[in-house]
């Protein structure tokens, strides 16, 4: 809560009710992005805030 690596963007996001997503599932597609495991063609932050 509140750690300014966070955009506003992203903390609206993960705060979303809507979103099909939990925290850990984010956390672990990162983590695997993070050690090459799991590719998008785009950066995470970039992947994370398209629609």
């Amino acid at each position: 809560m509140g750690d300014p690596k966070i955009s506003v963007s992203m903390r609206s996001q993960i705060e979303n009710n809507d979103n099909l997503l939990s925290i850990a599932s984010i956390w672990e597609i990162a983590i695997k992005h993070s050690i090459g495991k799991l590719t998008f063609g785009i950066n995470f932050d970039e992947f994370m805030n398209s629609k």
